[in-house]
Parts: structure tokens; sequence; C-alpha cells
């Protein structure tokens, strides 16, 4: 598996300069949940019986189960511009 470390080895515009696994953080405080629902419902209301809300749905829902199972590890990124002279 690729380290974060890697995306910057490959030249790009940006480099990540810090990184966290997310299994590290704290819980979403009650705040940040509140928003998150504020989204979900409003998603609900715009395209709640749309085909793609249904297919980004089930993506999350795969997502989640991957990373429930531990076959998917996530990191949270720092990232900022590349401003090496060889960047892209």
């Amino acid at each position: 598996m690729r380290s974060w470390r890697d995306a910057d080895a490959l030249g790009r515009r940006s480099r990540a300069s810090r990184a966290a696994d997310l299994a590290d953080l704290p819980p979403p405080s009650p705040d940040w949940q509140d928003r998150t629902a504020a989204v979900e419902k409003e998603l609900q209301r715009r395209f709640g019986r749309t085909p793609q809300l249904s297919a980004a749905t089930e993506q999350s829902d795969r997502i989640g189960a991957l990373l429930d199972s531990g076959q998917l590890a996530a990191q949270v990124l720092t990232v900022r511009p590349n401003r090496s002279p060889g960047a892209i």
C-alpha cells in the first residue's frame, strides 16, 4: 500500500505535509454531526428519488463497510502547493 509520502514523490502540483490515521482522530463533535445531518437532509430533499443519489449512497455504504472491516484504511492529509522548481 502506498503511503501519504508517495504523493510527494510523484512530483505533482501539491504535496502532503502531514497525515493522521482516521482511527487516531477524536469522534466528530455534536456540532459537526448536526451539520452533516443537515446536509444529508438537504440532499434527500433535493435529490432523494434520483438514481445519482442512490448510486452515491450505495458507494458510501460500500466504503463504510470496507473501512469497518479493515480492508480499507483512511487518512486525513494536510496538502500544500508544491513550490519546488521541478514541480509540474
